[in-house]
């Protein structure tokens, strides 16, 4: 909660990632399934800020946080069946873009 909180003085905390994303019709339970508990990860707008905000959170003492860079590269997908879950995902807000 704290961390939500700090949205306005820290432009790079966009919100809960399952605020920010919408999936593709038929996809839901895929992603609800591949993400687990990150569904409800506070979305980063950068890789870049992770390592500043987690010495912060240490510091302070305030807990513990699932963070997710929405500007992370994603690993190459192997050949076989399926496709890879960024291609179901869309990010449903501005700041998320990049």
């Amino acid at each position: 909660a704290w961390l939500l909180q700090q949205q306005r003085t820290m432009p790079e905390v966009l919100g809960p990632l399952a605020d920010l994303i919408a999936v593709e019709p038929g996809y839901e339970r895929l992603v609800e399934h591949a993400l687990g508990g990150d569904l409800f990860a506070v979305a980063l707008s950068s890789a870049d800020v992770v390592g500043s905000l987690v010495a912060r959170l240490v510091e302070d003492g305030i807990g513990e946080y699932s963070l997710v860079p929405v500007n992370g590269r994603s690993a190459p997908c192997p050949d076989g069946p399926g496709i890879p879950l960024l291609d179901v995902i869309r990010f449903v807000d501005d700041r998320a873009a990049g």
